[in-house]
């Protein structure tokens, strides 16, 4: 470790402000930017020692507001243990809920919203206006996406079958044919969940955590009742954070199981690893590579194997606008299940943050599934649309509506499926 890391901390600091600058600002304002610095490298002594020093530099009163709250990220990312949890409710409206994702529709838009209620405070500098998003999309101590993805791999459309054995590749039923339409296979579905997370700092020094969640999911449907489903998930793994690189590498381990009719229906083990690169204050590109094997418990269906990829960005426009891409293709490498498939899709979503704690995401989605093992072969390719309005209220909670417009092409006659959903989703986090 660098035995003077203000002089490094202070060399760092050029590359974002031209060193003529600092003529111009006192030496609070420089120990604020040093503090930051320090708090995104977790060097977590380093940035108290720059705090105390602004505070003794008799600052105006927009800084010291400001080093007051880069004192306060300090002493809650500094935490030896920090445990999370969130408790949702939802209900969903489907034309056709054969064609029902498992209540997604490319994440959940509040995430991008600030619970700080001094934000305002900040020195308005470029590299300041980015930074309460960059606490809410590098937020190492809550992060399920694992928990999310394991969940696609078992039942990607969300209609309680496991896809390995999903007999709607035979049957596909035209449900309405439009927002709260009444067709033969519309359905209102009600859900339930809660995760927890807990996330360990080694050594209280930064750099390196353990984190570990939970989740449970209950959905229940209306009429079709034979596809409730209720699922748990459960991950873990190590976050080793490389502050001279800007690299973050995750590798991890997560189990879920699909219980229907209160029997389990199928589980699978997905064993991950993941890599964030920070290439520059506002783009950041993450990859990721999964095992996944999944088990179904029915006798008429094998078990099955796949890798499956992720190649991602997201850019930060703004302090209020960010755009997100991602790549995904899937291999299944087993020869006996009923329905092997490879298949690859993208997405690109937009998320403008609002005032008055609201966030909304417009998101387009492509997949393209081939049906190996079929006879005759089947190619399916899927669109979906996605608008999403979020808000943050006091005390934790928040609220999510959706509307989705998800439509499935086949290569087949008459296999073509459409559903058009609102979802509105209310939750606690704590």
């Amino acid at each position: 470790m660098l035995k003077n890391f203000s002089v490094a901390a202070f060399l760092a600091v050029s590359v974002f402000v031209p060193v003529n600058n600092y003529a111009s600002v006192s030496g609070a304002e420089q120990n604020l930017k040093l503090a930051k610095i320090a708090l995104k490298l977790e060097q977590f002594a380093d940035a108290k020692k720059h705090v105390a020093e602004g505070l003794n530099a008799n600052p105006n009163e927009k800084t010291e507001k400001a080093l007051k709250k880069v004192d306060k990220k300090i002493s809650k990312k500094s935490k030896t243990h920090t445990i999370k949890g969130k408790i949702t409710t939802g209900y969903e409206t489907h034309s056709d809920i054969g064609a029902a994702p498992a209540a997604k529709a490319g994440g959940d838009v509040t995430d991008y919203i600030s619970d700080d209620e001094d934000e305002d405070t900040e020195i308005e500098e470029p590299e300041d206006e980015m930074e309460d998003l960059d606490d809410l999309m590098e937020d190492d101590s809550f992060n399920d996406q694992d928990l999310e993805e394991v969940s696609d791999e078992a039942d990607a459309d969300g209609d309680s079958i496991p896809d390995i054995e999903d007999t709607d590749i035979d049957d596909d039923i035209a449900g309405g044919d439009g927002f709260f339409s009444k067709g033969k296979d519309s359905e209102n579905r009600f859900s339930q969940g809660l995760k927890l997370s807990h996330s360990y700092l080694f050594c209280n020094k930064g750099g390196y955590r353990w984190n570990t969640a939970g989740a449970f999911v209950n959905a229940n449907n209306e009429d079709r009742t034979e596809l409730d489903r209720r699922s748990y998930a459960f991950s873990t793994g190590p976050v080793f954070n490389v502050p001279s690189l800007k690299l973050k590498v995750s590798p991890s381990v997560s189990y879920l199981t699909l219980i229907k009719d209160h029997n389990e229906n199928a589980s699978a083990w997905s064993y991950a690893l993941g890599f964030s690169y920070k290439t520059t204050e506002n783009l950041t590109l993450t990859a990721k590579v999964a095992k996944v094997v999944t088990d179904i418990e029915a006798m008429t269906a094998a078990d099955s194997t796949s890798y499956a990829y992720k190649l991602g960005s997201s850019y930060k426009l703004t302090k209020e606008d960010i755009i997100n891409f991602s790549f995904s293709p899937k291999n299944d490498f087993s020869g006996k299940v009923k329905n092997k498939k490879d298949n690859y899709g993208y997405s690109i979503s937009y998320v403008r943050v609002l005032p008055w704690k609201m966030a909304a995401s417009f998101t387009f989605g492509y997949k393209d599934a081939q049906f190996i093992n079929l006879d005759p072969q089947r190619d399916d390719t899927t669109y979906k649309y996605a608008f999403q309005l979020g808000k943050k209220f006091d005390h934790g909670f928040s609220l999510t509506a959706t509307l989705l417009d998800q439509e499935k092409k086949a290569s087949l006659a008459g296999k073509d499926i459409r559903d058009q959903a609102f979802m509105l989703v209310a939750g606690w986090g704590f």
